[in-house]
């Protein structure tokens, strides 16, 4: 009995350090035990929502010629930057303070998926997560005391979509 468990312990050993060693990818295993664990990199990218979307829309119909040159220079980073190990890609879109919360989580929303179609449109195909911030996490500073146009150009930094995309090593 006590042969049986020695043999028994040694191959569980054994096992887990075939699993662990893997060297060159021969087995492409990964085991939770190891050490050496393989790491997703995350890039993220900012696009300014106010060169993409008229102020509270969520359609690319009124895109400036910045915003256009903005979106193409993003599909050629994708493609330049080996498409095939994307995992996923998380588009999150943002709006400023100036509405109700709903509406503007909404507005988010609308943009991020006009961003996830733009992207499919021009052969980007991956896992997306869409979400939306809304009016969450601002990033314009000093903006309290304006009101009209110089309070929507000080949020302006507000009004955003962010992308994180996560590549496999």
């Amino acid at each position: 009995m006590k042969k049986l468990l020695i043999i028994i312990s040694l191959f569980y050993v054994t096992l887990g350090l075939v699993g662990c060693s893997n060297s060159n990818d021969r087995f492409n295993v990964r085991n939770s035990w190891c050490s050496e664990q393989i790491t997703p990199t995350v890039e993220q990218l900012t696009l300014s929502a106010d060169i993409l979307f008229l102020y509270n829309d969520s359609s690319l119909d009124g895109t400036s010629l910045d915003g256009k040159a903005q979106l193409a220079k993003l599909v050629s980073h994708l493609n330049e930057n080996n498409l095939n190990n994307i995992k996923s890609i998380k588009i999150v879109g943002y709006t400023d303070r100036i509405g109700s919360t709903q509406y503007n989580d909404k507005l988010g929303l609308a943009r991020a998926e006009t961003i996830k179609q733009y992207l499919e449109d021009h052969n980007i195909q991956t896992e997306y997560i869409i979400e939306s911030k809304g009016k969450e996490d601002p990033i314009s500073d000093g903006c309290f005391t304006l009101s009209g146009d110089e309070l929507k150009a000080c949020l302006q930094p507000d009004r955003r979509v962010q992308l994180y995309i996560e590549r496999e090593n």
